[in-house]
């Protein structure tokens, strides 16, 4: 299998709500939530809140194991039928685990296990929800629109993460300054959550268009073999998976502890905010210079080609972690004022930056990986390299608490660096794909259409 995918844009033209500008971003937003924002940061924030230990928050982030495990069960979901209705359904399912989550949370019964079990499952249903949304995405754009689309898509994804710290985590904190109970303040977020996830799979159900070759793909014999047989005849596919595996490690363990830095005590080396000022912290420096990076990175894949532009990148996306390391040896104490609110300058200014490079570097890797999916099998393919990539990035923040641990974090910034800008020398090994204005190669005749 060539590592160097050919396809051209479809013919017919979407439109109004039916537009990729559209549907890229509703099915997008709704994974952002609940991948990196429910179970990414929510859960991070809700336990440093209820005074759960570091190494349990970094532990935590081993629940997000089952999105990179889900090329198991890919080839079977690839199999239900339309990636289009499949995701619909998962969105909805999202709406009814958050409801779950908040009914416990109100009762307070046996919250730690009951609450790990049903973000667990929330996070399985949210690695099939990726399966049957980006076997679409892959469907209903060609190559050069999903190079076009890619900083939105990544964007979309972000803005979900944004949404909840902005919104959801802010409300949170808000309540509870308000001498809310925190079971009740964390309950009703999950509430609104569910609400939000109930309005996207309705809307996604109504205008999300067909695509042509969206259909169910059946392999004879035992189907997670034939997907992995696929897989391993990419071009060089050790490089590939050693990539795929090494290109986030640096940015898992500093992601998963930069909400304890924040909000840890002086003492205890971080910068004592509360939860109300990291949710607005993450205001300003998040959401919008992660857009900027994810939009503006897949122009210039566009207009220069991946091979040109990877290296650079992918710097842009690690540096930033040097930097905090200079801010937690400093922990700076100068302040800026924005629209009434108070935030240390360094640290806003580091955040910021770290955003920007985030989704440059974030929005070159994930073209990639989407680049690598052809054939029959592409939605299992892109699934086998999403669960390496979030195997790259999970491993990492789950074992970060315990670094952060012995090391402080100014060490474990200095690690998390270290790591990062390793990763980048891998890029030089792996093939690179090319977009050219061919025809689209028809699927098999062996494929089963249902």
């Amino acid at each position: 299998m060539s590592a160097n995918p050919i396809s051209v844009d479809p013919p017919k033209q979407l439109k109004g709500l039916s537009s990729p500008w559209c549907f890229v971003f509703t099915l997008y937003f709704a994974a952002g939530m609940c991948g990196g924002g429910i179970v990414g940061n929510l859960t991070a924030v809700m336990y440093a809140d209820m005074g759960y230990s570091n190494v349990f928050i970094g532990g935590v982030a081993l629940l997000s194991l089952p999105t990179s495990i889900r090329f198991l069960w890919s080839a079977y979901i690839d199999a239900m039928g339309s990636k289009r209705n499949l995701a619909c359904l998962f969105i909805a399912c999202l709406g009814v685990i958050c409801l779950l989550l908040s009914l416990v949370i109100y009762v307070d019964f046996a919250f730690t296990w009951t609450s790990l079990i049903l973000f667990g499952l929330l996070s399985f249903c949210f690695a099939s929800l990726e399966i049957s949304a980006d076997g679409y995405y892959i469907r209903a754009l060609s190559l050069k629109r999903q190079a076009e689309f890619v900083g939105i898509k990544a964007a979309a994804i972000r803005l979900g993460i944004i949404f909840v710290l902005v919104v959801l985590v802010r409300l949170a904190g808000e309540l509870t300054d308000r001498d809310w109970a925190a079971n009740t303040a964390w309950g009703t977020v999950l509430l609104a959550a569910a609400f939000i996830f109930f309005i996207l799979a309705a809307y996604n159900f109504r205008f999300l268009p067909q695509a042509e070759d969206d259909y169910a793909v059946k392999n004879k014999g035992f189907a997670l073999a034939a997907v992995v047989r696929d897989y391993l005849k990419l071009e060089k596919v050790w490089a590939v998976i050693l990539l795929i595996l090494c290109y986030r490690w640096g940015q898992g363990l500093l992601f998963f502890m930069l909400v304890p830095f924040f909000m840890n005590s002086w003492e205890d080396g971080g910068m004592a905010m509360s939860t109300s000022e990291v949710a607005l912290l993450k205001t300003y420096t998040d959401m919008p210079w992660m857009i900027v990076g994810g939009i503006v990175g897949g122009m210039i894949i566009k207009r220069f080609g991946l091979r040109r532009v990877f290296i650079p990148m992918a710097f842009m996306m690690n540096l930033p972690n040097l930097l905090y390391v200079y801010v937690a040896f400093v922990q700076p104490e100068g302040m800026i004022q924005i629209l009434g609110t108070q935030f240390y300058t360094k640290l806003f200014i580091v955040s910021c930056f770290e955003s920007l490079g985030y989704g440059l570097g974030f929005a070159a890797f994930f073209f990639y990986i989407h680049a690598l999916s052809i054939g029959p099998n592409k939605t299992s393919i892109l699934a086998i390299s999403s669960g390496l990539m979030g195997l790259g990035f999970f491993i990492p923040g789950g074992i970060s608490g315990i670094i952060q641990s012995w090391l402080g974090f100014p060490g474990l910034f200095i690690v998390s660096t270290v790591v990062g800008m390793g990763a980048i020398l891998l890029i030089l090994l792996v093939p690179m794909p090319r977009m050219r204005e061919e025809p689209k190669p028809a699927e098999p005749l062996t494929d089963e259409k249902a």
